[in-house]
């Protein structure tokens, strides 16, 4: 079995024959936690995550333990928590807010997040709102409106064929930087996927000979 996006380390774990294409959480917690310091200049986090599921709460432990690492024990201000179908996020964000985190951090499932971006933000929040992987659908915006612009989330991006759009300098793949958080005035290093998948595998027209189709 290949998973295209189960990033909990979990998946295949003791599972020889479980494979994955994408990143670890254990990557992409510190990814979020830095991005989150660079980007926001937060000094103060808050999480909000379903504990009664293995995806948000394994993630969240790992930003925590990431954010806490850069910037000191207990600068995750709210750890706060939720079971799985609850509708109603009144009480933990009421404590988020009252924190005074800089940032909210929740990696929770794409139709989960509107109902905690919209609640957040009737309740006073304006702080930046970060997600995971977890909210790469084309659903999201459907379900949350203007609520959910300006919102950032970490994921897997492919590049496309070419030269950073910000770079006058060629790149090759020893130099290739693979981003997971991306914005649309930023380049893009190209390559992240393809080329070492072409090396590994030939081109397409290969596959057939060698047994890939």
């Amino acid at each position: 079995m290949i998973s295209p996006w189960s990033t909990n380390p979990q998946t295949t774990k003791d599972r020889p024959y479980v494979f994955r294409a994408c990143f670890l959480d254990p990557f992409q917690g510190p990814v979020a936690a830095k991005f989150a310091t660079e980007e926001f200049q937060a000094k103060k986090a808050a999480v909000l995550y379903d504990i009664a599921s293995d995806y948000p709460k394994g993630l969240a432990e790992y930003f925590k333990e990431a954010f806490e690492k850069i910037h000191g024990a207990g600068s995750v201000v709210a750890f706060e928590t939720f079971t799985t179908k609850d509708r109603d996020f009144s009480a933990q964000l009421t404590n988020i807010i009252k924190s005074g985190a800089d940032v909210l951090f929740t990696p929770q499932y794409y139709d989960e997040v509107p109902l905690i971006v919209k609640q957040a933000h009737q309740l006073g929040w304006k702080k930046p709102i970060m997600g995971s992987d977890s909210w790469g659908s084309a659903e999201l915006m459907k379900l949350c409106g203007d609520d959910c612009k300006g919102l950032y989330f970490t994921t897997i991006r492919a590049a496309e064929q070419g030269q950073p759009r910000n770079s006058s300098t060629s790149t090759t793949p020893s130099t290739v930087t693979c981003p997971m958080t991306w914005r649309p005035s930023r380049g893009t290093p190209s390559g992240c996927f393809s080329r070492p998948f072409r090396t590994r595998v030939g081109s397409p027209a290969t596959w057939k000979r060698t047994g890939i189709t």
